[in-house]
């Protein structure tokens, strides 16, 4: 009995502390990764936030994020260009960092009901639309809403929908093995 009680013990802390932060340590990297920086800076976040929702339980998803804000909070450079601090989380990519909370909930909840090809499909785009609509909400405050757009939503155009098909292609062909580590 004092076996399967230990065994719990760290079953609990691997779900609640060590898979989410090795997650969101992913996060901090992929934020570094620019694929293209004209006119703003694109990095692998969204791509990686998509994964997230799509591969982990809403409870892991919304911990690794959650762990991720309140290491750039502490003053880890986490942030895309080795940003950190409360300052940084309250600047204008605030609608952004609570979108990534909000969007990786959205997806991993409503595949916790059915989890096949087409409700991937239906939560990634559900978690993108999510997580821009926060960015630009937050924006349209500071500088109004055609301008948010301009630099919120445009140029990330092109990206959108090739994250989303790498997301979702992959998490389906290898969402199997994976599931198994961060589930």
């Amino acid at each position: 009995m004092l076996h399967t009680t230990t065994l719990n013990k760290e079953t609990i802390l691997a779900q609640v502390f060590l898979k989410p932060l090795a997650i969101s340590l992913i996060l901090a990297i992929s934020a570094q990764v620019n694929v293209l920086t004209v006119p703003v800076p694109v990095t692998m976040q969204p791509l990686i936030l998509l994964f997230i929702g799509l591969l982990c339980s809403p409870q892991t998803a919304v911990l690794s994020v959650g762990y991720y804000l309140i290491e750039i909070a502490i003053g880890l450079p986490f942030a895309s260009g080795f940003s950190s601090g409360i300052v940084t989380l309250f600047s204008p990519r605030a609608g952004y960092f609570f979108g990534f909370l909000a969007s990786v909930f959205v997806s991993a909840q409503i595949l916790k009901y059915k989890h096949n090809f087409a409700m991937m499909w239906v939560s990634a785009t559900a978690s993108t639309l999510v997580l821009y609509c926060c960015g630009i909400a937050w924006l349209s405050i500071l500088v109004g809403f055609e301008r948010a757009l301009m630099v919120g939503a445009y140029p990330f155009l092109s990206e959108i929908p090739t994250f989303i098909t790498i997301a979702v292609l992959v998490s389906y062909q290898g969402g199997p093995i994976l599931n198994k580590f961060l589930k």
